[in-house]
């Protein structure tokens, strides 16, 4: 793949729901289904929630149930999610039309794992999980995050795992998920 192109990435979303909020979560599903009708969606639910919850998440979209842990739940949903592109999206942000346009502009190949810059934060350790790209096969090749430390120091011993295993972190500009 040409770096600075335009490439068709099929994305699946992933919508982390630590704290379940029914409208929050239909918000996000509606923004995602508005923009990209053909993709599919999983929600990720902590353990705890409640069995009701549970029930009228799975009215909106495929929902699977995760840790306690934002780690945990990531690993869940990359898990169950699509077989090539996943987007992982916090419920309560809107989606807009072109983030995944704009962000297949710096994807080289299915080991570059894409990140939005926000607040000046270029570094994977500290930068937002909303809008974290990647491909399956770069998260089966590295494996799930550990999920027993502050997530920063997860987000951090699971990249330098990525870059063993010959991955790139790409932070992009202007692809701030709202």
């Amino acid at each position: 793949m040409k770096l600075y192109e335009q490439k068709e990435l099929h994305c699946h979303f992933v919508v982390l729901c630590p704290d379940f909020n029914l409208g929050h979560l239909r918000s996000t599903v509606s923004s995602i289904t508005g923009s990209y009708p053909q993709s599919g969606i999983t929600a990720v639910l902590s353990e705890e929630v409640h069995p009701d919850d549970l029930a009228d998440a799975q009215k909106v979209c495929k929902t699977v149930k995760a840790g306690k842990s934002i780690t945990g739940m990531i690993n869940a949903g990359l898990k169950e999610g699509g077989q090539e592109w996943n987007l992982v999206v916090v419920a309560g942000s809107w989606l807009r039309g072109w983030v995944i346009r704009k962000m297949s502009n710096f994807v080289e190949s299915e080991y570059d794992i894409l990140f939005p810059v926000v607040d000046r934060r270029y570094l994977f350790k500290e930068a937002t999980i909303n809008g974290i790209l990647i491909h399956r096969k770069a998260f089966d090749a590295v494996g799930p995050m550990a999920d027993n430390n502050p997530i920063e120091v997860c987000k951090m011993m699971w990249e330098l795992d990525a870059k063993e295993k010959g991955c790139k972190f790409k932070a992009v500009v202007g692809c701030q998920i709202m």
